[in-house]
């Protein structure tokens, strides 16, 4: 298969972080709250289509970098540099509580190692939470919502 990116487990490892900030975080290849929302509307019409993962985690999403300038755009209209990209469909893992609370974890996972400020990591924390808590992805996608 040919290289996609790194895995969001890569970028945390410290050898291969784009930068380290005095508390503890880590700047995860600058991941955006726009990103993880695009990734839960992926995995979102996934389950309305019956197509479950069986085990979403940061070895299993990847950071791809977008070479075609019209696929930068977000639907949205804002330029990216990279996507997030679920990979390795198949078994599901042992103990897996389900794609809806496995991307709660993530969420989870990435606001405590990114290195995101104020409203971007209350709103992934909150998104996180309701996925956990509730498995209620309309919920969850509009805690992601930007104020208009």
């Amino acid at each position: 298969m040919p290289f996609s990116g790194p895995s969001l487990e890569s970028l945390s490892v410290p050898e291969r972080q784009f930068a380290t900030f005095p508390s503890g975080s880590i700047n995860l290849g600058a991941i955006t709250r726009r990103q993880l929302q695009d990734l839960a509307r992926g995995v979102n019409e996934l389950a309305k289509i019956g197509v479950a993962h069986g085990d979403i985690n940061e070895r299993n999403v990847l950071l791809k970098p977008c070479c075609d300038l019209a696929a930068t755009y977000t639907a949205e209209g804002y330029l990216e540099k990279s996507r997030l990209v679920l990979v390795d469909f198949g078994e599901v893992a042992p103990d897996y509580q389900g794609d809806v609370y496995a991307l709660g974890e993530l969420f989870g996972w990435c606001a405590e190692g990114c290195a995101w400020g104020g409203e971007d990591h209350v709103k992934v924390r909150e998104a996180a939470r309701i996925l956990k808590e509730d498995r209620d992805f309309e919920r969850a996608l509009a805690a992601l919502e930007w104020e208009v």
